[in-house]
């Protein structure tokens, strides 16, 4: 089995140092089916865009910005911004996302503080590998 069918069997494996995660899915339920990760380039693109919560029917995540941090020939490191709704925006984990063109995402999300106009903020950090 090789890394693409393990992680869309729902098996509950991390793919490595990513920030992309496949959720074990509950045994009453289909496995999960994730995008590949994208990297830093396409994250650029996807500024401004809604993203809604698999299966949940809490408000949309809208990504705000992408921060780039220190990167080299090895990885890419950078942060995914997003402002949220509700009681999401005050805990830490792995969240299920729908993005604009019906792709599933997983990221571990963790609360960071208010925007400058007073929205919940949610932060993903992310290191890949180029």
């Amino acid at each position: 089995m090789n890394k693409r069918e393990f992680v869309l069997a729902g098996s509950g494996a991390l793919l490595g140092g990513s920030g992309w995660a496949a959720a074990a899915a509950p045994a009453a339920t289909a496995p999960v089916a994730l995008a590949p990760a994208e990297g830093l380039a396409g994250w650029q693109q996807r500024v401004g865009e809604a993203f809604g919560l698999a299966g949940g029917s809490a408000a949309p995540l809208v990504l705000q910005r992408v921060d780039v941090h220190a990167s080299d020939d090895i990885s890419a490191q950078f942060t995914l911004i997003f402002s949220a709704a509700g009681t999401l925006a005050s805990r830490s984990g792995t969240q299920v996302l729908r993005g604009a063109d019906g792709r599933l995402l997983a990221l571990y999300l963790d609360p960071a503080g208010r925007s400058a106009a007073g929205q919940p903020l949610l932060r993903a950090d992310c290191n890949l590998l180029v």
